[in-house]
């Protein structure tokens, strides 16, 4: 299974830009769709290079050492093609900096993509050069702090109050900026949902929580039912612990609770 818009996102990608949609299609059908949590290394320092990987989502840095990172990656860019390339070890690792959706094209197809098109090797010889300037040219954090969006947990989350906070003269430029877009987001995001014929993440999560408490009311399962390690004050899942702890063979563990504490 590939996903929906991988012709569209080849097309962005200048290794791919150059080729026909027949060829496009070809090359996406050898691609493996992969995902990698945040924080997950999607290859180390002097592994072998296996594969190139082009982002479809989330965002990707590269790191020397455990610490410095040297590039982050958005949407749409390949990474792991020039140690490909090479014909040997990647040079620095390569971490998620938040969840993100991956297409892999493994050694094989790649060396016969160079092979058919010429062109994608001039490409891969371009990337190498911009990224070793902007190596000589950085003095500085290679990448700005960014705001992506704040969003409630859950309905009883007051998240618009923070955004007609009355103190912006007295937060950072950043944060003021930080407000203008998040009242942008609150404006336009259930227009968005509504158009896509889509319900925001929490919601379907609180659906499925509630759906997951009824079920059980009616029909408790036969075996053992254990929620551990879950602190969210959410009134779904409040309401799904109730229902576990209430269950036959149900048990709700909270971390850290001393039972042994005097009721004063």
């Amino acid at each position: 299974m590939q996903p929906p818009d991988l012709a569209e996102l080849m097309g962005r990608n200048a290794m791919f830009a150059h080729l026909g949609e027949a060829q496009r299609a070809a090359l996406g059908r050898q691609m493996r769709w992969l995902c990698l949590p945040g924080g997950q290394y999607l290859f180390k320092a002097g592994e072998p290079a296996e594969a190139l990987y082009l982002l479809r989502s989330g965002s990707l840095g590269v790191f020397d050492g455990p610490t410095t990172l040297l590039h982050q990656l958005a949407a749409g860019e390949c990474v792991g093609e020039i140690s490909l390339f090479s014909g040997g070890r990647h040079h620095h690792a390569v971490r998620a900096l938040r969840d993100s959706e991956l297409l892999r094209l493994d050694r094989a197809a790649f060396e016969a993509l160079v092979e058919r098109h010429p062109r994608a090797m001039l490409d891969v010889a371009r990337v190498a050069m911009l990224r070793l300037l902007q190596d000589e040219r950085s003095e500085a954090a290679p990448n700005q702090p960014r705001t992506f969006a704040i969003l409630p947990v859950d309905a009883s989350v007051p998240v618009r109050a923070l955004a007609e906070l009355g103190l912006s003269d007295e937060l950072s430029q950043h944060w003021q900026t930080s407000l203008r877009l998040f009242g942008i987001l609150l404006a336009q995001w259930p227009q968005e949902l509504a158009r896509l014929g889509c319900i925001d993440l929490a919601d379907r999560r609180n659906r499925l929580l509630d759906r997951m408490t009824a079920r059980w009311a009616k029909a408790p399962p036969d075996g053992f039912v254990i929620a551990a390690g879950m602190s969210t004050t959410a009134p779904a899942v409040a309401m799904l612990l109730r229902r576990i702890a209430m269950l036959p063979k149900g048990a709700v563990v909270f971390a850290g609770l001393d039972q042994e504490m005097d009721a004063d």
